[in-house]
């Protein structure tokens, strides 16, 4: 069967004070509540990354008090649980993680819903985050970023996938307050390096809970796709 979790979680707590799912203890159930997201991937220099969840069927406690979540931790995983010949449950894990930056009740007839709307870094211009990007003389872009990185960031990994030429011959040193700000002064900056006629800069992201960095030297392996993949996928 599908399979649906999504907790929110006070900052600077353990245990999150609202938890949503599909497979409560573990066990399908049939009367769990319709969700809809639009999480879309793609580089932070282009895009802040905010998305946006919808929660179905919520409590008129929760409609009517909805900016109570504002500021939360949000986190929802998905995937298939048992339940069908074709599932497979290793399947299932974290979708997307982040911050609640607006959270709204709607009620329309018999549709009580909760909005939220969700961003991935926990750092704004009114909450900036210690993100200095330290490029030495003789340092290579990936390891001044993966140091920028681990300070803002020390539970994230870090993978970059980026050319070895993009390498300073003076210090470049920049503060930012926001991941989108760091990553449009990197485009800045390395798009001016003529590694190829096509070459476009370095991309930053994050997906699956780890920071992602390539630049269009890099060339992933081809995925093989199973035919059940395609059974029953949602459009």
């Amino acid at each position: 069967m599908r399979f649906y979790s999504i907790t929110l979680t006070p900052d600077g707590a353990t245990q999150p004070i609202r938890t949503w799912t599909s497979h409560p203890g573990g066990t399908f159930d049939p009367s769990a509540l319709d969700i809809e997201f639009d999480c879309q991937v793609q580089d932070f220099a282009t895009s802040p990354q905010l998305f946006t969840v919808t929660i179905h069927g919520v409590s008129l406690a929760d409609l009517s008090q909805a900016q109570q979540f504002t500021g939360m931790q949000f986190s929802m995983s998905g995937g298939m649980q048992a339940g069908l010949p074709l599932a497979n449950p290793q399947q299932a894990g974290l979708l997307v993680a982040g911050t609640v930056f607006q959270a709204y009740g709607n009620w329309e007839g018999v549709d009580m819903r909760l909005d939220l709307v969700i961003s991935p870094s926990i750092y704004t211009l009114s909450n900036p985050g210690n993100l200095v990007l330290n490029w030495q003389a003789g340092q290579t872009l990936s390891d001044a970023l993966q140091q920028t990185l681990s300070v803002a960031y020390p539970a994230l990994p870090f993978t970059a996938n980026v050319t070895s030429q993009l390498v300073q011959d003076f210090d470049e040193i920049h503060f930012c307050s926001t991941l989108q700000e760091l990553c449009q002064c990197i485009k800045g900056v390395t798009q001016s390096y003529f590694v190829g006629p096509t070459y476009s800069g370095v991309n930053l992201t994050c997906q699956n809970g780890q920071f992602f960095v390539w630049d269009s030297t890099y060339l992933p392996n081809a995925i093989q796709l199973s035919f059940n993949d395609f059974v029953g996928q949602p459009t």
